[in-house]
């Protein structure tokens, strides 16, 4: 690691409170993220709206660098439209599952209309054609580890067409583009929601996992791909427990656990994972939860 005369700060529990402070605005490790595929509610672009939306989804949250996206386990997971369906019952077993896979964030959605609206006026043999799209989606973010939902964004986006047409469009160019139009719309939607998940989820911890114990050396499953640096050092916490309300009975949230022992990241491994020794404390586990310093 070079010095911080050199603009870099090398997490440490040696740091100072501000160099501490410029550690944390500076570095952080980025979470895995599930995307369950979009469902479309509105009468117009089908299946073509839910897989556009979908992938603009990925790649925003790809192309920020701010997040992995587990695509490896997608197939493991249901569909937007089940979970909707479903009332949310269905999530306590979807964070069971994400936890496993060492998920952090889970996150579907729905595109609740879209539209075409036309207007024509005639000039002459010139026919002055104005065509709008709009669509509307709402975009759900859930912390696995607390289960607890952390942002319900609801975006408009409206795009147009303006031409000008001596004739009428045959029906195949119409459709073309009220699709274009249509996705535009969409496009535009799933942009302006990736500014709020990022607002909304940047000051959530991370948690990952151990993997696997080998002697005096401890595998977790985060690496450099997360953003995990050798030197960093992770706690290990003890399970968090569920907390119910005592007179509804119903799930209030998770406490945070208890910090048993940490580790210093020493090494990588494979392709995000990354091996550690104990920094102080003991009685480290497979699956226990790990955190950073």
């Amino acid at each position: 690691m070079t010095s911080c005369s050199f603009g870099v700060v090398k997490r440490s529990t040696s740091l100072s409170k501000r160099e501490a402070s410029l550690a944390k605005r500076e570095y952080f490790i980025r979470k895995k993220v599930a995307i369950l595929p979009m469902h479309n509610e509105s009468p117009f672009g089908g299946r073509d709206l839910e897989v556009l939306a979908t992938e603009e989804l990925r790649k925003y949250l790809m192309g920020s660098g701010k997040y992995l996206i587990d695509m490896k386990q997608e197939v493991e997971y249901p569909n937007s439209q089940a979970v909707f369906q479903g009332g949310g019952r269905n999530l306590t077993s979807l964070f069971k599952k994400a936890r496993g896979y060492g998920v952090n964030l889970i996150i579907y959605g729905r595109i609740t209309d879209s539209n075409i609206r036309q207007k024509e006026d005639d000039v002459g043999l010139i026919r002055e054609v104005f065509l709008y799209g709009s669509a509307s989606l709402e975009i759900r973010v859930f912390d696995v580890s607390t289960e607890q939902e952390v942002l319900l964004q609801k975006v408009d986006a409206f795009t147009e067409d303006k031409s000008y047409q001596i004739k009428e469009l045959s029906k195949e160019n119409k459709y073309e583009l009220r699709r274009d139009l249509l996705r535009q719309a969409t496009k535009l939607a799933v942009g302006k929601a990736i500014k709020p998940i990022w607002e909304k989820t940047k000051k959530k911890e991370w948690f990952g996992r151990v993997a696997k114990i080998v002697g005096k050396k401890i595998y977790i499953n985060a690496g450099i791909e997360s953003g995990v640096k050798v030197g960093d050092i992770m706690k290990v916490l003890t399970p968090s427990q569920d907390i119910f309300d005592p007179v509804s009975g119903a799930l209030i949230g998770k406490t945070k656990g208890e910090v048993k022992s940490t580790i210093e990241i020493s090494d990588f491994f494979g392709n995000n994972g990354a091996v550690g020794i104990i920094h102080s404390g003991g009685n480290v586990s497979t699956g226990d939860q790990v955190t950073l310093y």
